[in-house]
């Protein structure tokens, strides 16, 4: 040996046992997508303070964790493994970071939104029920 060369390791070549394949990422990253889409609102046109259009947004009433059991319910289900919370949490922060939870001053949208639903269905039965009389 000419000189000296550096000690090499037990695991050199070696994968951690909690290595997530890239199944287990798209799956999760579906799921939040999903997740969202059943869950989350989108603010409608330009609002002030909003630099991006796109992004959607959970109310208060749901939150990352719910998301999370959820999500480690359906892979329980499937009998495939379930990444932890923290690595959920990254996972949602580095892919898909249009996707945020509401503050709670900002959800006013989604409670004006349901009243203005309910009114307009309020309306709609008062005007059926004045044409069969």
């Amino acid at each position: 040996m000419n000189g000296l060369i550096p000690r090499v390791h037990g695991n050199a070549g070696k994968t951690p046992n909690q290595t997530l394949t890239c199944d287990n990422i798209l799956r999760d990253l579906v799921f939040t997508r999903n997740y969202t889409e059943v869950h989350g609102i989108s603010l409608p046109g330009s609002i002030p303070g909003m630099k991006s259009y796109k992004n959607k947004f959970l109310p208060c009433s749901t939150s990352k964790r719910q998301g999370y059991l959820e999500n480690a319910e359906s892979c329980e289900e499937l009998h495939v493994k379930a990444c932890a919370e923290t690595t959920f949490n990254m996972l949602w922060r580095c892919y898909v970071p249009y996707i945020e939870k509401m503050k709670p001053m900002s959800d006013w949208y989604a409670t004006c939104k349901e009243i203005s639903g309910l009114i307009i269905r309020s309306n709609n039965m008062q005007s059926d029920e004045t044409i069969n009389e």
